[in-house]
C-alpha cells in the first residue's frame, strides 16, 4: 500500500466519521446522539491507527529503497522481493481509483474494527463501568455487548440509507437502541439497565466534556470533578430545552445556528461553575469544534448533491 492510499483512507475516515458527527441534531433523541458520539470516538482511534500505519509505511519504503539500491549495483535482487515487502496490504491496481470509504468500511468489519470498537467502549463507558457494581463475568459480558453495539453502529449509516419505508426509517435508531437495551436488561436487570440508560442519555455531553477536560488538563486551571458534573448537567438541560423548542417547526433545521444558540445558552449559565480563565478556554474550544462541525455539514451537503 503506498502513502497516497493510506492518506486517502485517513481522509476518508475523517470525512465519513466527522460527517456523522456534524449531523448530530438534538431533536433525534438519545439513541442517535449515542451513535454519533461513538463515531466521534472511533474517528480519534482510527486516526491513531492511521498514524501507526504511516510509521510502518516509512520503514517499508526504506527497505524498498535499500533493495533497489542493491539491485542497481548488481546484487541479485529479484523484483518479487520488493513486492513481498508491501504484500501484507494489497494496493489498488495502477490507475484504479481508491474508494477510501469502501476500504474503511471493509476494515471496520474485521479485527481492525473490533479493536477500534473496544477502544471506543473503554473511552465512552469507562466511567460507567467504574460506577456499576459488576462481577468479573458480568463486566466481561457487558463489555462484549457494548463492543457488538459499537461495531453495529459503524454499519448503521449505510443501513439507514438503504431503508425505503418512511416509518421504518423514522424508527431506525430507536429500534436499534431498544434491541441493545433488551440484551443489557437480560444480563444486568432493570436497576442497572436504568443506570445505563441514564448514563447514555448524556453520552454526547460526557464525550465533549472529556475532550475539553483533556485540552485544559495541563493548564493552570484544570477541571475539578464537581465542575465536570455540573458542566455535563448544564449542557444536557440546555440541549433538551433547545430540542423541545425545535419540535413542530416545518423549516429545515440549521445545525450550525442550533449549535451557536446552544453554546450561548450554556455559557450564560457557567459563570458560577467555571473560573473566568476556564470559561475563556471553553469558548475557544467551542469555536474550534464549531469549525469542525461546519466542515462536516458541508461534506454532508456535498454528499447529498452527489446523488444520495
Amino acid at each position: 500500500m503506498d502513502k497516497s492510499t493510506i492518506l486517502s483512507m485517513g481522509l476518508g475516515a475523517g470525512c465519513l466519521l466527522l460527517g456523522a458527527f456534524g449531523g448530530w441534531t438534538y431533536y433525534r433523541g438519545a439513541g442517535l446522539r449515542t451513535e454519533l458520539a461513538g463515531k466521534q470516538s472511533a474517528l480519534e482511534q482510527a486516526q491513531a491507527q492511521i498514524r501507526a500505519l504511516e510509521a510502518k509505511l516509512k520503514k517499508s519504503e526504506a527497505a524498498v529503497t535499500a533493495a533497489k539500491a542493491e539491485a542497481a549495483v548488481g546484487a541479485a535482487a529479484p523484483e518479487s522481493s520488493t513486492e513481498a515487502i508491501t504484500a501484507p496490504v494489497p494496493a489498488a491496481a495502477e490507475g484504479e481509483p481508491v474508494d477510501s470509504k469502501k476500504k474503511l468500511s471493509e476494515m471496520m468489519k474485521g479485527p481492525f474494527g473490533e479493536m477500534i470498537s473496544k477502544q471506543t467502549v473503554n473511552m465512552m463507558y469507562g466511567d460507567l463501568l467504574k460506577e456499576m457494581v459488576l462481577t468479573p463475568q458480568e463486566r466481561e459480558a457487558f463489555q462484549k455487548i457494548l463492543v457488538e453495539e459499537t461495531m453495529a453502529s459503524q454499519r448503521s449509516a449505510d443501513e439507514y440509507k438503504a431503508i425505503t419505508d418512511p416509518k421504518l426509517k423514522a424508527s431506525f435508531y430507536t429500534d436499534r437502541q431498544k434491541a441493545g437495551e433488551v440484551k443489557i436488561q437480560a444480563l444486568l436487570g432493570d436497576q442497572r439497565l436504568a443506570q445505563y440508560k441514564a448514563y447514555t442519555s448524556q453520552i454526547g455531553e460526557r464525550m465533549m466534556v472529556k475532550q475539553f477536560e483533556s485540552q485544559i488538563a495541563m493548564s493552570q486551571t484544570p477541571l475539578a470533578a464537581d465542575q465536570k458534573k455540573q458542566l455535563i448537567q448544564v449542557m444536557t438541560e440546555e440541549r433538551d430545552k433547545l430540542a423541545t423548542e425545535s419540535k413542530g417547526g416545518n423549516a429545515k433545521v440549521d445545525i450550525m445556528a442550533n449549535q451557536r444558540a446552544l453554546n450561548q445558552r450554556i455559557n450564560a449559565r457557567l459563570g458560577t461553575v467555571l473560573m473566568p480563565e476556564q470559561l475563556k478556554e471553553l469558548n475557544r474550544w467551542q469555536d474550534s469544534m464549531a469549525q469542525l462541525m461546519e466542515q462536516a455539514v458541508k461534506k454532508m451537503d456535498e454528499g447529498k448533491t452527489d446523488g444520495e
